[in-house]
């Protein structure tokens, strides 16, 4: 995210943190933009993997991670 000016503290700590981890696995509700979402990844190179929950309605997890389908 290149102009953070209209994020709130919250997400710009988050953020802050990606940056400066060197390894991260986040388990979130992000978005429902794909492109959004791909933009977060190329973005944040350190990400090592998302994990996308939807076990309250379909029981079930998925996993992503660069070497495999990012």
């Amino acid at each position: 995210m290149e102009d953070s000016a209209h994020v709130v503290d919250d997400m710009k700590d988050l953020l802050a943190y990606i940056s400066a981890a060197e390894k991260v696995y986040l388990v979130a509700s992000l978005t429902t933009d794909k492109d959004d979402l791909l933009n977060f990844v190329g973005t944040n190179k350190n990400l090592q993997g998302i994990i996308v929950d939807n076990i309250p309605a379909k029981n079930e997890y998925h996993f992503f991670s660069p070497d495999i389908n990012f």
